[in-house]
C-alpha cells in the first residue's frame, strides 16, 4: 500500500478492488512523489 493506507483497507472492507495504479503521479510539497491508487467496486447483476 502506499500513502493514506488506512483509506485504502477502509475501502477494500467495503468490497472495492485496486483497478490501477499510476506509478508517482501525485507531487508532495516536500519534492516526492506517490502512486495513485485507483479502486472501484462492480455494482452490476
Amino acid at each position: 500500500m502506499n500513502g493514506n493506507d488506512h483509506a485504502q483497507r477502509m475501502y477494500a472492507k467495503a468490497g472495492f478492488e485496486v483497478q490501477g495504479v499510476k506509478r508517482r503521479s501525485i507531487c508532495q510539497a516536500d519534492g516526492s512523489f506517490n502512486d495513485e491508487i485507483m479502486m472501484a467496486m462492480w455494482v452490476g447483476d
